[in-house]
């Protein structure tokens, strides 16, 4: 009987099965690799159209890696169908004197009778590596081969590799989450929203993460990282676009886009403009009103960082540092003899207590004396949200304790804040604190918050609206305040009433952004936001 031997290619020759036809008949009769056949292969058959592996469980199919090994195989087994991958090689232990030592591997039982397969053991051990964020080179560290050598005793299956070895198999697992993935997303049913965003590391690359967030067909809410790649260039918004539309292109979700949210940079901006080219170019409708978010936690960053600067105290720099050297003996005269707003002279307080171990040690010690828990304070940072009002408040709990500490350190005696200062912190807490609570709710990952966006928006405007209002100049005549009913519970501080004017302004400014469809949508159709509207004076 005359037969065909069928291999794709010649580099495949030595690590591919030979598959064997019988002229005429699309049914393999059998498979004859050079080596054993491993285990793997009996839940896998060969689709000769597709050029790939199918497997029998599930029908997901797999290419022949150019290195000829089995370990997409065996990874889809062991993270999908390991109670049939386990059953199959108990069976076979049994059934083989020869491969006893091999044994079982059940590790959801993990007996002590159970022995351990060389598959798992590198599975199990490239996923410590991956989510430890261990180097590659870890494999290759002695006293790491001492440990593995004394747990597995002379069990041969526990041998390591090299860094190499290592991050092959670490790419290779990638790729073959990235294929589940790729397929999990496009076989959904819904849309999906994305988020952008970009910065620079501490080492000057600059980055760009794409997450995606939909609901699957069991009506779960899901969420993941899909890329993060080291831009080419600067962060302009046209290198931001066509490295978002390389990811869309690779997944094959450039018609499943429903939303993205990116933050308030101009460089975004930029980027909707390139991506309504990219989509008009395929005839695909997109506009970025209906299709952009912009991140309100982002507007609300923004707004507090308008109402600090307001009162004379600038921005904390981006990356900051505990070192005060600068006011050791670096200061001019007018520097000396400035008087400093009161954030900017807590932050001034907190860098000279941070910067010294001796310094946060007696902290520590005026703390327990003063019986209170004893805790750092607190550095602001001008990118991370709400920092200057934990700031503040934990300066603020540590009152005594930060002042004596500070009185007790020569140099840095003119950073304590006197009782008027204090009174101001309390001020700023009061100011700030809705928009503290707003991020920390609208920064919910569990459950959709879009829809609460407009609802939040409205408590800001009338917080800050009474603030403007209660803290306006005393030189307003009595007649004026009396006639917008107002009522003191404090001495106005018009630079309150300046600082809620900034904040308002910003928050005006971005407001009009909740018109797109996105949001329409999902505010008209949550029933808490309408039944809060109906009850609403």
């Amino acid at each position: 009987m005359e037969s065909i031997l069928n291999i794709r290619s010649q580099n495949e020759i030595e690590s591919a099965p030979i598959v064997i036809y019988v002229p005429g008949k699309e049914q393999i009769i059998s498979s004859t690799p050079k080596k054993p056949r491993a285990l793997v292969y009996q839940f896998f058959e060969w689709e000769q159209e597709l050029a790939r592996y199918k497997c029998i469980l599930c029908g997901k199919t797999y290419a022949i890696p150019k290195s000829g090994g089995t370990g997409s195989l065996n990874n889809h087994m062991i993270r999908k169908h390991q109670g049939e991958f386990d059953n199959a090689k108990r069976t076979k232990s049994e059934n083989d004197a020869s491969s006893s030592q091999r044994g079982t591997e059940d590790l959801q039982v993990g007996s002590a009778d159970d022995k351990i397969s060389s598959e798992v053991f590198r599975h199990k051990l490239i996923v410590f590596i991956v989510c430890c964020d261990e180097p590659f080179t870890l494999t290759e560290n002695q006293y790491f081969r001492d440990l593995i050598n004394y747990v597995s005793g002379k069990n041969n299956e526990c041998s390591l590799f090299c860094a190499k070895t290592t991050k092959k198999l670490i790419t290779d697992l990638y790729e073959e989450y990235k294929s589940d993935l790729k397929t999990a997303l496009q076989n959904n049913e819904s849309k999906i929203s994305f988020v952008i965003d970009g910065w620079t590391s501490s080492n000057m690359h600059p980055f760009q993460g794409v997450i995606a967030r939909w609901i699957n067909n069991e009506w779960e809410l899901c969420a993941t990282v899909i890329d993060l790649t080291i831009l080419q260039g600067s962060h302009e918004g046209k290198n931001l676009a066509d490295a978002f539309w390389a990811v869309l292109k690779d997944f094959g979700l450039i018609d499943k886009l429903l939303s993205i949210t990116t933050d308030n940079a101009s460089n975004m901006d930029t980027l909707f403009e390139e991506l309504e080219k990219l989509f008009r170019e395929l005839g695909i409708p997109f506009d970025s009103k209906n299709f952009r978010i912009r991140c309100f936690a982002h507007i609300m960053n923004l707004s507090c960082r308008d109402m600090i600067n307001s009162v004379g105290d600038g921005p904390a720099t981006e990356y900051p540092s505990d070192s005060d050297s600068e006011d050791e003996g670096h200061e001019s005269s007018s520097q000396r003899n400035k008087v400093l707003p009161v954030v900017a002279k807590m932050r001034k307080g907190v860098v000279a207590i941070r910067s010294s171990p001796q310094r946060r040690e007696l902290l520590a010690r005026q703390c327990v004396a003063a019986n209170i828990a004893p805790k750092v304070v607190l550095r602001d940072v001008r990118t991370r949200w709400n920092s200057t009002h934990q700031m503040l408040e934990r300066a603020k709990d540590l009152k005594e304790p930060f002042d004596l500490t500070l009185r007790s350190i020569p140099k840095k005696r003119k950073y304590v804040l006197d009782e008027l200062e204090w009174e101001k912190v309390d001020d700023l807490l009061e100011l700030l604190q809705p928009f503290r609570e707003a991020t920390e709710m609208l920064s919910n990952e569990h459950s959709p918050t879009l829809s609460r966006v407009a609802i939040v928006y409205q408590a800001l405007f009338d917080h800050l609206e009474k603030f403007k209002s209660n803290h306006q100049d005393l030189s307003e005549p009595s007649s004026k305040r009396a006639k917008r009913n107002c009522s003191y519970t404090t001495v106005p501080s018009p630079w309150l009433s300046q600082a809620a004017q900034k904040g308002l302004e910003k928050l005006e400014k971005y407001y009009p952004s909740t018109d797109g469809l996105v949001h329409i949508v999902n505010t008209s159709n949550s029933e808490v936001i309408r039944f809060h509207w109906q009850l609403s004076p």
